[in-house]
């Protein structure tokens, strides 16, 4: 006997007219729209399909109540209708249906539909890739106050992606971003004073905001604060940090640290020298899709480190990484190609 439905208790549920469902101990008639239970053949299993029962009607309705505040131009559905396609959360996704929804709503004003599909647009995701649009759709958002569209504004500038580039404007950007914590703008804006590009080039400067974004676990940040202890950029050089810094970068899966890590072994510094263990590196970043580790995985079978010497594979590698914009790698396979030609 379960407690919660006494018997012949009546629940009020939405359903369709004209159709009726019969399962275990349960009967909705829909024309009174009325649920009977009787609890002396009631399971458990019963009360489980009655609740997954109740709840996709419930569902049901708040998906149709939500399309109907959309259609009728409620800015706020429209985001949430675009955020549903977007996920495939509560529907299929339909990044198409996204795109659409997060425009009608970007175009009331709506700052998170803005900063959605502009990045939407700067992807390629549900709409043709399009960096005017992006950037167009983004500047709204960033003049809102958004820091997510702050920083992606700003990287484009930094790179002059769908813009001209402009480094004092990425500055600016980044900088409104960077100030209000955002991770990914206080590593780009740590970039900028790192090459001075933009402001004077500042290692301390750059040290402090790599330190920032990575307190919030951010791997690139990870990556880069690592690279300065290990140049001793900044800070006094320190191999050790630099390595506890990679290997966080690295246990989040961020193929470039295993390769500095793999670069440390191969030449001892912090760790003993280890070959093997350079080799085991370099292959883990190379299968994450590391140019940095296809190009110094290469190096190993060009010179015979730890693994038979192949010039083969070596050449593979660094052609690899060099259709993937690896410039050091294009410089090796070049320089591989001459030297097997003058043979």
């Amino acid at each position: 006997m379960l407690p919660v439905i006494a018997y012949y208790q009546t629940l009020t549920v939405s359903f369709p007219p004209h159709q009726s469902l019969v399962f275990c101990a349960c009967w909705i008639k829909p024309s009174t729209l009325m649920l009977t239970i009787n609890p002396k053949i009631f399971t458990k299993a019963s009360l489980f399909l009655l609740s997954l029962l109740l709840s996709a009607t419930l569902w049901a309705q708040d998906i149709n109540q939500l399309k109907t505040l959309a259609n009728k131009g409620d800015s706020e559905a429209q985001f949430e209708l675009g955020v549903i396609y977007d996920n495939g959360d509560q529907l299929p996704q339909d990044l198409k249906k996204a795109a659409y929804w997060y425009t009608k709503s970007a175009q009331q004003g709506h700052v998170d539909a803005q900063y959605n599909i502009g990045d939407m647009y700067r992807t390629g995701d549900g709409v043709t890739q399009d960096y005017v649009q992006a950037v167009q759709w983004l500047s709204k958002a960033a003049d809102q106050g958004s820091i997510e569209a702050q920083n992606d504004l700003g990287y484009l500038y930094m790179e002059g992606i769908g813009v001209p580039q402009d480094y004092r404007k990425a500055f600016e950007l980044l900088s409104q971003s960077a100030n209000q914590g955002y991770a990914y703008a206080q590593n780009n804006l740590g970039t900028l004073y790192e090459k001075g590009l933009g402001v004077p080039q500042n290692y301390k400067m750059a040290l402090a905001w790599f330190v920032m974004a990575s307190e919030q676990q951010l791997d690139l940040a990870e990556l880069n604060l690592g690279s300065l202890y290990f140049m001793g950029h900044g800070t006094k050089q320190d191999y050790q940090k630099a390595a506890k810094w990679y290997q966080k970068a690295a246990d989040q899966g961020y193929g470039d640290a295993l390769s500095n890590l793999g670069i440390m072994y191969q030449h001892g510094l912090y760790f003993d020298k280890d070959y093997a263990k350079a080799l085991d590196m370099f292959q883990a970043a190379a299968q994450q899709g590391s140019s940095m580790g296809k190009y110094n995985l290469g190096n190993l079978y060009q010179l015979g480190l730890g693994v038979p010497k192949n010039l083969d594979t070596a050449r593979d590698l660094f052609q690899e990484a060099c259709q993937e914009g690896s410039d050091q790698s294009c410089v090796a396979l070049t320089q591989l190609l001459k030297k097997r030609l003058s043979k």
